[in-house]
């Protein structure tokens, strides 16, 4: 893990898909390019290496939906990492997301856990919006 977010050369947050794959590492590049998107809607990247310490939310804490704007978006999340993103299902029990992939959502209500295990943790998402524009505010690491 630490040695992937090593790789991880940028953040960024409602950026533009190619402006975030033309500033992208090759590990970056490799992880966005397996993302399950579908063909034709606009697309945003998020990119996030968080330095993480127990007590600390991962995100703003309480359940809560990506759909900004948009409410058809379809959101697809990638996280690495102990800390990772809950799900509440429809039956009401919770849903963590599998470590290092693709976990594709639309409005579904979801929460960034308390952080147990400190660590260096990698988030990426992927949105499909037509109505969500990518900005080019890449901000890079190291």
């Amino acid at each position: 893990m630490a040695n992937m977010t090593a790789d991880i050369n940028l953040t960024c947050k409602y950026a533009s898909e190619q402006a975030v794959l033309r500033a992208a590492s090759p590990t970056l590049r490799d992880i966005l390019e397996s993302a399950p998107v579908a063909s034709g809607a606009g697309r945003t990247v998020d990119v996030k290496v968080q330095e993480l310490s127990p007590g600390q939310y991962t995100c703003i804490p309480g359940w809560h939906s990506d759909t900004k704007g948009d409410p058809n978006a379809i959101h697809h999340l990638y996280v690495v990492g102990e800390n990772r993103t809950e799900f509440l299902e429809p039956d009401g029990s919770v849903n963590v997301i599998p470590n290092a992939t693709w976990k594709t959502y639309g409005s579904d209500l979801h929460r960034g856990p308390r952080v147990k295990i400190g660590e260096t943790r990698l988030l990426i998402r992927v949105t499909e919006s037509d109505m969500v524009k990518g900005n080019a505010n890449i901000i890079k690491l190291g």
